[in-house]
């Protein structure tokens, strides 16, 4: 009796086009949106097994690499993989907003400014500060302290990618998939991004996002910020629509958003898409991603929309009556600091057009 078997073509580790797209190492650390670190893959190319594969971490100028091995999955054409490292602990969530789910999990402590990341088709850890290795698919060297990069020898550190931050990751231009050989061309600098295997893939378009502020309460309610970008992260001069899945929240999907100052929108024509989105008194507490997606009617890019929300019961935290009183008199021009209890910082940036620049708020 025969048998009907239904396979898939995939891509060799030296056809391969899965490539890094996006690092951040400022997860959990003042001015942080996010708690963790991350890595982020896109796949360029044909279907890609990642059975056997690695993401390998070294500092700036270190010779020793941490592996983080990558589960027997298969990357699709467009697809993105979410790879969690170590999370901080001067912001943990939840005064920092959790990941969308990851699919790998590691635990890798990584610099928010300067250090190298290296995709490998094997597992065993890269060799010294420059590693010349037949295993390695993809590598960035980034900040100005990184000791090697690609496109490698003869090293020069003008070719490494661009320093993040705290608040910033490096993502690869072409909506992850520009490569042309050395890193410096190859890596922009944006609000961090991350995206997982349950991202809709790209297919042209890139979409940011961002909540402001990223933390509420139920029954409160936050404004989400969509930004439809070209893949070299510029604004997108063509028409485009977008939309927002509003289902965890008790909405439609694919509630369709303007940016003509109507429907609130906040301001018409800025290119930032936005909406003041309700959260129920019933929501539960903890993280909520809202899928975010924009179209041009032939490209598509897509995004999660991360905060954290708080039960409605818990204080605000600025009750001056808790804090610790310090001892005056102050002097004109003189700032003090002291140990406040119950003190909560937050972190937020605002649309620049309604708030300022980004800033620091203390309540």
């Amino acid at each position: 009796r025969g048998a009907l078997a239904c396979r898939v073509a995939l891509a060799s580790p030296g056809a391969a086009q899965v490539r890094l797209s996006q690092v951040y190492g400022g997860g959990g650390n003042v001015a942080s949106m996010w708690s963790s670190d991350f890595v982020e893959l896109h796949n360029a190319g044909a279907p890609q097994s990642l059975a056997g594969w690695s993401v390998q971490y070294a500092s700036a100028t270190g010779s020793s690499w941490q592996v983080t091995p990558l589960p027997a999955v298969v990357l699709g054409t467009g697809q993105y993989l979410l790879v969690r490292q170590a999370s901080g602990t001067t912001l943990p969530s939840p005064q920092t907003v959790q990941l969308p789910p990851a699919d790998v999990l590691g635990s890798v402590s990584m610099s928010s400014t300067d250090g190298k990341v290296a995709l490998c088709s094997g597992t065993t850890p890269l060799a010294g500060a420059a590693p010349v290795d037949p295993s390695i698919v993809d590598f960035v060297g980034y900040g100005a302290g990184a000791s090697w990069n690609e496109p490698g020898a003869p090293f020069d550190a003008t070719r490494n990618a661009p320093s993040p931050s705290n608040s910033t990751s490096i993502q690869r231009l072409g909506c992850g998939a520009g490569d042309t050989g050395t890193n410096a061309h190859d890596w922009a600098v944006a609000l961090p991004q991350p995206r997982n295997m349950s991202t809709p893939a790209s297919t042209g378009l890139a979409l940011h996002t961002l909540a402001q502020p990223w933390f509420t309460k139920a029954g409160g309610s936050v404004r989400v910020v969509c930004e439809p970008l070209a893949c070299d992260l510029q604004a997108f001069a063509g028409p485009v629509s977008v939309a927002i899945d509003l289902s965890p929240i008790g909405g439609a999907i694919g509630v369709p958003r303007r940016d003509d100052g109507t429907q609130g929108d906040e301001f018409a024509g800025d290119g930032l898409y936005s909406l003041e989105v309700a959260i129920p008194s019933t929501q539960p507490q903890g993280a909520l991603h809202l899928l975010a997606t924009c179209s041009d009617g032939a490209r598509l890019g897509s995004n999660w929309i991360g905060l954290h929300v708080h039960g409605a019961v818990v204080p605000d935290h600025d009750n001056c009556a808790t804090a610790l009183a310090l001892a005056g008199p102050y002097g004109a021009g003189v700032q003090y600091s002291g140990t406040f209890a119950s003190a909560n910082a937050e972190s937020n940036s605002f649309q620049s057009g309604s708030s300022g620049n980004p800033g620091t708020m203390l309540s």
